[in-house]
């Protein structure tokens, strides 16, 4: 399923239409435990923690359950500090690869709810409120298929159930724009659904029936109900907030009464958009993640190679391939598999030799926004090539190439 996933040109959202947001809190440890099996699946009750290998810092704490994070086991902690706040904690190795595709999992599944469902889209830095920088949201469309439920608490009831079978715990905003349903799902439960999510981690269990939803009815005054909300549920960078909480300005209410002009060059260009976005002055589109034929370039070359360079330069050709066909798709790669193609050089002048079966060094790359870019997806497939380098020598040589 993983290299089909592309990305096309989007789905543009009308301002009278309803937008559903789906939370997945804390979802790393959420996506691990759920996906778990029943062998490596902890007793309900002990903290679980997800770490990751940090360049400078070693290991380090990269999420944790509601359960570790009580006892102070928060993001970013030296993992060898784990034993002196939880000596029962157990622990494995963040995999954001597996957070991805148990998320677009979960979007192409949650098409029988909506034809219209997409994963958030990220910025260049993770947003305030967030540890890291990857999606925890799923946005739908139910202007047209809340009704087939008998209404949307109701729709928003039988996802709840959905996920609960699935082992998930969600918070749900409904609004008219996707910033305002995002930021209801997001903030509207935060300071509630952590203690909730501690009791039901220590009993082991999801019940189908979760009151975590927000409404917010059509043609409300947003204004006047986000005044209260934290300035995060903008998403927002993490600098940009912290510029505003020197001000004093903690929330939305204080933050709109600033004069908009004056914002861009204070705060940069990304703040007016984001409030145009959560109020409804500004369009934002989902974009809907399908499941297609993959997208392929392949080279086979008359004499292979085995040196370094040259495999890293007949990748940047191959990247240059698959971006015009990219392009020329409307899509972007969420994620490639590059196959270099091995052969064995030497010769057996034996009547009766078999046949010597070529065989495929593969790397891959996920990528948690979508990309045509060339340059970007040849490094960072030359960058993994570095770390999984083939084992090449006089006899073992490279033959050919494929990028899907």
């Amino acid at each position: 399923m993983a290299n089909g996933l592309i990305i096309p040109k989007g789905w543009e959202l009308h301002m009278n239409q309803r937008v559903l947001c789906i939370w997945l809190p804390n979802w790393p440890s959420q996506r691990a435990a759920a996906t778990a099996s029943p062998s490596e699946l902890p007793q309900p009750g002990p903290p679980r923690v997800l770490y990751a290998n940090d360049s400078r810092r070693g290991r380090i704490v990269a999420a944790a359950n509601a359960i570790a994070r009580k006892a102070g086991v928060l993001p970013g902690l030296p993992l060898a500090q784990l034993a002196a706040l939880c000596p029962n904690a157990t622990w494995e190795q963040h995999d954001s690869d597996a957070d991805l595709e148990e998320l677009l999992s979960l979007t192409e599944q949650l098409q029988s709810f909506s034809p219209v469902v997409g994963i958030e889209e990220l910025d260049t830095h993770a947003w305030s409120g967030r540890s890291l920088r990857q999606p925890q949201s799923i946005h739908m469309e139910i202007g047209g298929t809340a009704s087939w439920f008998g209404g949307e608490p109701a729709l928003a009831t039988a996802l709840h159930a959905w996920l609960a079978v699935r082992g998930y715990v969600a918070c749900v905003g409904i609004a008219d724009t996707l910033g305002a349903a995002w930021g209801i799902a997001n903030y509207f439960f935060r300071h509630r659904i952590a203690p909730a999510m501690e009791f039901l981690e220590s009993q082991g269990g999801v019940p189908a029936a979760q009151p975590w939803t927000e409404i917010l009815d059509e043609g409300a005054d947003r204004e006047a109900y986000f005044a209260k909300y934290p300035i995060e549920a903008l998403r927002l960078e993490p600098d940009c907030v912290a510029k505003l909480h020197r001000l004093g300005i903690r929330t939305i209410a204080p933050l709109l009464r600033l004069p908009r002009s004056s914002l861009p060059s204070r705060f940069g260009p990304s703040l007016l958009r984001r409030i145009d976005q959560c109020l409804g002055t500004s369009q934002e589109p989902i974009r809907i993640f399908h499941a297609s034929e993959p997208l392929v370039s392949e080279q086979e070359w008359e004499h292979p190679i085995r040196e370094m360079a040259w495999i890293e330069t007949a990748i940047e050709h191959a990247s240059v391939d698959l971006g015009k066909k990219l392009i020329n798709s409307g899509c972007g790669a969420l994620r490639i598999a590059c196959q270099l193609v091995l052969e064995k050089q030497s010769i057996d002048l034996r009547a009766d030799a078999p046949a010597e079966q070529s065989r495929a060094h593969v790397i891959q790359i996920s990528l948690f926004q979508a990309s045509q870019d060339p340059s970007h997806l040849a490094w960072l497939l030359n960058g993994q090539l570095q770390l999984h380098p083939p084992r090449l020598g006089p006899e073992r040589a490279i033959r050919g190439i494929r990028l899907e």
